[in-house]
């Protein structure tokens, strides 16, 4: 079925096969440019008399992701409200599916606009377009990415998601091997502290980084499927910018030169730290 969907969509362009599309068909993933976002949003649902109020973490014109204090029903949500800073937005929506984020203490839900109006779909495009902007400008001020052109910074900006990390939360922990720690981080507020256990006997802070520092959980997390091999420790309230594996598998079938790149960047910081550790520690792991 999937492969027949593929090939219409070479059909339907006219023998251009669309990378892009195709991606975003063997992934699940949406199909138009989302970027990450921190707006207000209520969501309406069927079992609750009022809105539900919640933070978006990324926006595109066809759905966004979501931040609510507690989980829902998917199938009782039909409307959701954008407060953007042109003006709120409201839609009818579907809901898609829910995650809960043990390090924010919240649960994303993802939503479907069903049916925006031209004059909606304008709107949400607009700050889609501005958001995405602002966000390749801050990626530009990144480790390892100052040298990209900021078409390649749109497109990595395009998979991104907010994250916001209370003071002292895990964001990973070292040893485990969650598929959902395969993500890379940027930070854009705070700090965060990356800490090595030595024989389970006592914690070696790596590096600290602020604003414009790269890491991510599986050692290379976009390429390995090891154990984390540090722990992440937010120093301060923290927001960050992920890119999660699903999203970064999007990038690198749309976009490859612009994921082999990602992955360029995070595999030389890690082995960077490393090559610190054993210098300074050497003799005790």
């Amino acid at each position: 079925m999937l492969e027949q969907e593929i090939g219409k969509q070479f059909e339907d362009t006219g023998k251009h096969f669309d990378v892009a599309a195709a991606a975003s068909l063997l992934l699940g993933a949406r199909s138009s440019a989302r970027v990450a976002a921190d707006q207000l949003a209520d969501v309406y649902s069927k079992d609750f008399a009022g809105p539900l109020s919640g933070e978006l973490r990324d926006l595109s014109v066809d759905g966004a992701c979501i931040a609510l204090r507690a989980g829902i029903a998917i199938g009782s949500v039909h409307g959701v409200s954008l407060r953007l800073p042109r003006g709120r937005v409201d839609l009818p929506a579907k809901g898609r599916w829910q995650l809960t984020s043990d390090t924010e203490g919240l649960v994303l839900t993802g939503i479907s606009f069903d049916g925006a109006l031209d004059a909606q779909a304008r709107k949400l495009n607009k700050f889609v377009q501005n958001a995405a902007g602002e966000q390749a400008e801050f990626l530009g001020e990144c480790d390892g990415f100052s040298d990209l052109c900021t078409d390649d910074l749109m497109s990595i900006a395009q998979a991104s998601r907010y994250r916001c990390v209370p003071h002292g939360a895990c964001i990973y922990r070292q040893g485990d091997s969650n598929p959902r720690d395969r993500s890379v981080f940027l930070i854009k507020e705070g700090s965060v502290s990356l800490v090595h256990r030595v024989k389970d006997a006592r914690n070696v802070e790596l590096t600290r980084l602020g604003r414009g520092g790269v890491f991510g959980g599986r050692g290379f997390p976009l390429i390995a499927e090891s154990p984390n091999v540090e722990s992440a420790i937010a120093a301060q309230r923290t927001v960050l910018v992920e890119i999660t594996g699903p999203s970064f598998d999007y990038l690198r079938m749309a976009r490859p030169i612009i994921g082999y790149r990602v992955i360029a960047v995070v595999a030389e910081m890690y082995a960077a730290r490393v090559a610190r550790l054993l210098e300074r520690f050497g003799s005790a792991l």
